[in-house]
């Protein structure tokens, strides 16, 4: 008898496939995501003013068009890019190919301002692919500490984008400054390629879960983008959603899909306030550099750092407030969130007015903006878990109640771009609003009509919660 040989394995073959290095993988791709997007923040003046000859004037114009255009790009690709990860076997062909098409468009951008559509669409590419891929591999017991440290990395990403960019142009140089960020972008690529996939987690059979169990299921440790909207709520029954029991098993329409996830009054309200939450983040991102610019004579680099004001206090407070949201609901701490940033948004429009006490010093009214922005860093944490997560609920539930109910893709990549949809639906509409205001208003009033904005969200939060 002729012995019939093991296939070959290919090299590397052992860590190249173990889940730490998929999950590092993984995590260095929304790493990637956030670092690119926020780059191009505290540069797009000069790049508009010095490599593009536009008038000073028209900054804050061209700037709100040109970050608008992102938004819109990402809320148009988001239904293709999720129906293609549900559909096609292999995530990590998606992936590679959606970080190529943000290579390409983020060498667009620095000969122009042309690739901030296709860094868009890489961007998104990477959020819901991501997602769905940890979902994928990690067990519902492990998935609250992976999803922590992810939003770690976020968060590191989402901060040191701006500031590195500052930096580098106001020390380095300008081609400089874009060779660390194609870096960034290449090594990931790398990554991935180097990355073989896990299968993917089997579905646990369909079983009947008491109140207390479902209560443990819904609830992962920690804080994080994922764990349910409100801490300590018992899961519903989603068979008794309308049109549920009517489904076969693998046969869901994608219409099916939305209606039945949208049914539910508080993923509506979930996803208003990430969509508020996304906004505020846009309209930072809009006038920010242009407003201390003209108002203090900042550089890019000093622009830069406010950004690390607005971000880095997630890091330290996201273990505080997940263990508080944990026992008071999150959809209570995230309207207890805008509430308190309403004030805030209001005074930082209003810092140089010259009836404050610290008025009659530049820079005591620097170092009050500076406070301010910090602060609206540590607040603006508190409605951060707004997005995926009671989705990502109701699609665990009915998979186990259902195995298969989503097919064989599963239904977390839809569940994800709905979330996504709603962030990125705030990142089109945050730069037309803060920009329009700004441009034609002035950067106070546009301060007091987010804080309005910040009001009325924190009363939906609040009066429509779920009583537990």
């Amino acid at each position: 008898m002729t012995k019939i040989k093991a296939p070959k394995r290919p090299w590397g073959h052992s860590w190249r496939s173990s889940s730490i290095f998929n999950i590092v993988s993984i995590i260095t791709a929304l790493f990637a995501e956030t670092f690119v997007h926020g780059f191009v923040v505290p540069i797009l003046p000069y790049i508009l003013e010095k490599r593009n000859n536009v008038d000073p004037a028209d900054t804050q114009q061209l700037t709100y068009l040109v970050l608008s255009a992102y938004g819109a790009a990402a809320v148009a690709s988001g239904p293709v890019i999720e129906q293609l990860t549900d559909r096609i076997k292999s995530r990590k062909i998606i992936l590679v190919l959606g970080l190529g098409v943000a290579l390409i468009g983020t060498a667009t951008l620095a000969t122009s301002t042309n690739g901030r559509t296709l860094q868009a669409v890489g961007s998104t590419t990477a959020q819901v692919v991501g997602h769905a891929t940890l979902n994928d591999m990690i067990e519902p017991k492990n998935m609250g500490m992976v999803l922590g440290l992810v939003n770690t990395f976020i968060s590191v990403g989402a901060f040191s984008g701006p500031a590195v960019a500052g930096f580098m142009l106001e020390y380095v140089g300008y081609w400089a400054t874009w060779s660390t960020v194609l870096a960034v972008l290449v090594l990931d690529i790398v990554l991935k390629i180097l990355m073989i996939e896990k299968p993917k987690k089997n579905n646990e059979p369909a079983r009947v879960f008491d109140e207390e169990s479902r209560v443990t299921s819904a609830q992962p440790e920690g804080e994080n983008e994922n764990s349910a909207l409100l801490g300590g709520t018992p899961a519903k029954s989603y068979t008794s959603i309308k049109g549920v029991s009517d489904i076969q098993t693998g046969a869901m329409s994608m219409l099916s899909f939305y209606r039945i996830i949208l049914t539910q009054p508080m993923v509506i309200i979930g996803l208003v306030s990430y969509m508020t939450r996304s906004s505020l983040m846009a309209s930072f991102n809009t006038t920010l550099p242009t407003h201390v610019r003209d108002a203090f004579g900042w550089g890019s680099f000093p622009a830069g750092m406010m950004f690390v004001g607005l971000q880095a206090p997630a890091i330290v407070l996201n273990p505080l407030f997940g263990w508080i949201r944990n026992r008071t609901g999150n959809q209570l701490l995230s309207g207890v969130g805008f509430i308190l940033l309403a004030p805030l948004l209001w005074l930082l429009g209003e810092v140089d007015q010259k009836w404050f006490p610290w008025s009659g010093s530049e820079d005591m009214t620097k170092v009050v903006y500076v406070v301010v922005i910090i602060c609206i860093g540590c607040v603006q944490t508190l409605p951060a878990s707004v997005g995926a997560t009671e989705i990502t609920s109701i699609i665990e539930n009915l998979e186990s109640q259902l195995p298969g109910i989503f097919g064989s893709g599963g239904g977390h990549s839809r569940g994800h771009a709905l979330s996504n949809g709603s962030f990125n639906v705030g990142q089109l509409v945050g730069p037309l609003l803060s920009g329009v205001l700004a441009d034609n208003l002035g950067y106070d009033r546009m301060n007091s009509t987010l804080c309005a904005i910040c009001f009325v969200t924190s009363i939906l939060a609040i009066c429509f919660r779920e009583k537990k």
